[in-house]
């Protein structure tokens, strides 16, 4: 009888665990991308916008209307959707991990005025590297390491 009581214990804890994840991963998604757009705002003096962020299923996440904005500048990328495959234990330790991201519409404007441009904090940031590869669909597929 002891035996199975634990059996029982065991499968209730699990069951929370599980349950607690799935409600807690939309505001944990919430937290991490505002901590992404202050990230940008501290580092690179860039505003990054996202309109809505939510999860696809269960390791998917999506942001609609995604655009970059330099402080002093014209608008640096506009993009209507990004899916990305996230690893969930990295997202509960509030970190950000793509495993790949998948860019619908895109539309990237590199502006040079005689006094300014819209581009210049890629250069002087020697931590950023952008990954660019076509999968097989020849779908871009952008990877963002920092």
């Amino acid at each position: 009888m002891k035996s199975k009581s634990w059996i029982y214990i065991l499968i209730i804890a699990v069951l929370l665990l599980v349950a607690s994840v799935l409600l807690l991963r939309q505001p944990i998604l919430d937290f991490v991308v505002n901590k992404a757009k202050e990230k940008f705002k501290d580092k690179f003096d860039v505003e990054l916008k996202i309109r809505d962020a939510g999860f696809a299923s269960i390791r998917d996440v999506y942001f609609t209307d995604v655009s970059l904005v330099p402080a002093n500048g014209d608008t640096l990328l506009k993009v209507k959707s990004v899916y990305a495959r996230i690893n969930l234990a990295k997202l509960l330790r509030l970190k950000v991990g793509f495993r790949e991201l998948v860019i619908d519409t895109s539309h990237l404007s590199l502006v040079k005025r005689e006094s300014s441009d819209n581009f210049s904090f890629l250069s002087n940031e020697k931590k950023l590297l952008i990954l660019i590869r076509f999968n097989r669909k020849t779908q871009p597929i952008i990877g963002i390491d920092s």
